[in-house]
């Protein structure tokens, strides 16, 4: 019961308030019927619902990354789990985990989920893509935060490569 306590204090009061108990029902809503139809497929009709779930669950993951960090990585980690998570899924999981951990301070871990988006960014937009440049300077950024500037430049510099041209 505590471990799972822990994933749904606000960040802000350090207690469990109504919209952490909503958020609490939220999950418990749609990671059941994610958990059951990834593991009984009937068709294309349940792919489709799955990614209607997946969609729903980064939303609400979107929304308080910033607030709940740790509610925002079981819930993307239940997203994962799916197995049912295509390449844009994939790799705006892999942002948002970035998000958390950095909303975590815990920039080093930050640094590297940016590095897994930015390469998957990659694959899904291309090398030269916006979205490539934004999570390049995400790595950068991070970086900063844990003082190694040289690293950072760097970052930052590749980032600003893209957006030049």
């Amino acid at each position: 019961m505590a471990s799972f306590r822990r994933f749904f204090i606000d960040a802000r009061t350090n207690k469990a308030g109504p919209h952490i108990v909503a958020q609490a029902l939220l999950i418990a809503f749609f990671c059941g019927p994610l958990m059951y139809l990834s593991a009984n497929p009937s068709g294309p009709q349940s792919s489709e619902k799955v990614h209607v779930i997946i969609d729903t669950l980064l939303a609400h993951a979107a929304n308080i990354v910033d607030t709940s960090p740790d509610s925002a990585l079981y819930i993307l980690d239940q997203a994962q789990g799916s197995g049912d998570a295509n390449a844009e899924h994939s790799l705006l999981i892999t942002k948002l985990k970035a998000d958390a951990y950095y909303y975590k301070y815990d920039f080093q871990s930050a640094a590297i989920h940016y590095k897994m988006a930015a390469n998957k960014a990659i694959e899904v937009y291309g090398a030269r893509s916006l979205y490539h440049a934004e999570r390049l300077g995400d790595v950068g950024f991070c970086y900063y935060r844990m003082v190694d500037y040289v690293s950072a430049v760097d970052y930052y510099q590749q980032a600003l490569s893209i957006v030049r041209e």
